[in-house]
């Protein structure tokens, strides 16, 4: 049975892979950090701290012997900031958490990796655009979309392919609450509504799969077509 990791696996768009990837036939690694999940037969839940530069490498002390198929990096917080009252311990856990970890990660396991495995990094629309309120969110968005290509360039040789998944607004704890601010995001969206978990799974499952066997480096966005649009312009033709 093939073997896949993925991080951030206890909620949201993390569970959503992990139960995908059981679906598609892998044995399943999956680590938490905060919310415990349920048990299930064929997913391997490890807590670690992925913000803490040793609870990482202990981590991978305890697994670096497994051979994967598939490492997806999900984990990730979303930290508020004001640049007027910066806050530093805020930057190097998201900096720590959503770029270093997932390179550590990659350095230490993709030794093992056989040809043909798959390596899927969940970014974010965030990374493409400045941010506003978490500038350590975008940025190490940012760094981990340049990171995906750099690595694909590098684990091609080996019949490794590294490709990113860059989910727009999605319906989950991260995603925005019911209300106001809930509709004016749906109207930024060109299909006017948010996606879900599931959906972005399925792409992940894609890029695991044979089917995107000549694909890497790329960062393949699942937003609605949000990255597609000045929100201006889309204003106008839906008020036409």
């Amino acid at each position: 049975m093939k073997k896949a990791l993925v991080t951030g696996a206890s909620g949201g768009i993390g569970a959503a892979i992990a139960e995908n990837l059981v679906i598609d036939g892998y044995e399943v690694v999956g680590t938490f950090f905060k919310a415990q999940p349920q048990e299930s037969e064929n997913i391997k839940y490890i807590k670690v701290d992925l913000s803490d530069r040793k609870s990482t490498e202990d981590f991978l002390s305890s697994i670096q012997s497994d051979s994967f198929d598939c490492i997806v990096n999900c984990a990730g917080v979303f930290l508020e900031e004001n640049v007027d009252d910066f806050n530093l311990p805020s930057w190097d856990t998201s900096i720590e958490l959503m770029l270093t970890a997932p390179y550590i990660i990659i350095h230490k396991l993709s030794k093992n990796m056989p040809s043909g495995s798959s390596i899927i990094n969940i970014v974010s629309t965030d990374g493409l655009t400045g941010g506003s309120t978490s500038f350590g969110y975008s940025a190490a968005k940012a760094g981990l979309i340049n990171l995906t290509k750099s690595l694909a360039n590098v684990l091609a040789a080996k019949g490794i392919r590294v490709n990113a998944i860059s989910p727009g607004w999605v319906d989950t704890k991260m995603g925005p609450e019911e209300g106001d601010f809930k509709e004016t995001v749906e109207k930024t969206i060109p299909l006017r509504r948010l996606g879900n978990a599931k959906e972005i799974a399925n792409s992940v499952s894609f890029l695991a799969s044979n089917k995107s066997s000549y694909i890497t480096g790329e960062i393949i966005n699942v937003d609605g077509g949000l990255n597609n649009v000045d929100p201006t312009l889309l204003a106008e033709l839906q008020n036409n």
